[in-house]
């Protein structure tokens, strides 16, 4: 990749941060009118009193805060704007997919949870979540050495509870409460967003499942995500080894904080939809 297409790719990466500012920080869109509250006869109101006390609002917004988050910190750990108005950008080899990996992941989990007409979807899958944070919780008490204040067993039974007074039959409880697949999650998204860049021989969801990847592989260190998304030049080579200079790739990156950018602009929408009064954006 030429240093021309590499200036073209940062360019639409600067752009696609500045859009993204209005998804870094949600709550302080309008602190006074908590933005996060939804309305007495809202859809989510409805959904958060089925599964109360564990809101799909509560749920929700935390991973629009969440990816927010990292977007921001995506955003000043690659540029730097000097005393001149001048920015600088600094592209690192593998934090900032680590990074782009946070707002991929979480974004995509509130359009997975919100993204569903039915009420009943949207509440299965929010007490799917909390059955998984409930075992990873209990797993971190137990490395340190203490315990939860009730049993995993009691919240368990409680969330098959609400699962079926929220109308799931009995036969059903135990496969809606599974552990959620963070693959089917992010193709699920990105099929309902349309991930932007969607190569042709690729679905957007599959197109957002292979940068999600790429950037977790990044953040791994694993050799092979290294060498299929950083750009390398060979220093050195001999018949069994070669020395390869490692950079950042900006293109990679771009794609990667489009997906994002796009994750957190339908999951914000979908958030106002379905927590206003009148159910539209």
């Amino acid at each position: 990749m030429d240093d021309r297409e590499e200036q073209q790719h940062l360019q639409v990466l600067v752009q696609l941060l500045e859009h993204g500012r209005q998804f870094e920080d949600p709550t302080t869109t309008d602190p006074s009118a908590g933005p996060w509250k939804p309305a007495a006869e809202s859809e989510m109101a409805a959904d958060d009193t089925a599964v109360a006390p564990y809101h799909l609002s509560h749920a929700a917004w935390g991973a629009l805060t969440v990816a927010g988050d990292h977007l921001r910190a995506l955003r000043t750990s690659l540029l730097t704007e000097d005393s001149a108005g001048q920015v600088t950008a600094t592209l690192h080899t593998h934090a900032q997919a680590s990074l782009a990996r946070g707002v991929i992941e979480n974004a995509a989990r509130a359009v997975w949870m919100l993204a569903p007409d039915d009420s009943l979807i949207r509440v299965q899958r929010r007490l799917a979540l909390q059955r998984k944070d409930i075992r990873s919780a209990t797993k971190l008490h137990e490395l340190l050495g203490g315990k939860t204040p009730r049993t995993k067993e009691a919240r368990e039974e409680e969330l098959r509870q609400l699962a079926l007074r929220a109308g799931t039959p009995p036969d059903r409880v135990r496969a809606v409460l599974k552990d959620p697949d963070y693959t089917e999650i992010v193709e699920e998204a990105g099929d309902k967003v349309g991930a932007q860049g969607a190569r042709d021989k690729l679905s957007p969801g599959k197109f957002a499942v292979a940068l999600w990847s790429g950037c977790s592989s990044l953040a791994h260190g694993d050799p092979s995500g290294t060498l299929i998304f950083l750009a390398r030049e060979t220093v050195f080579q001999d018949d069994d080894v070669t020395l390869a200079r490692i950079t950042g790739n900006f293109g990679m990156l771009r794609h990667c904080v489009g997906v994002g950018v796009a994750f957190l602009g339908r999951g914000s929408s979908l958030y106002r939809s379905r927590a206003s009064a009148t159910g539209s954006p």
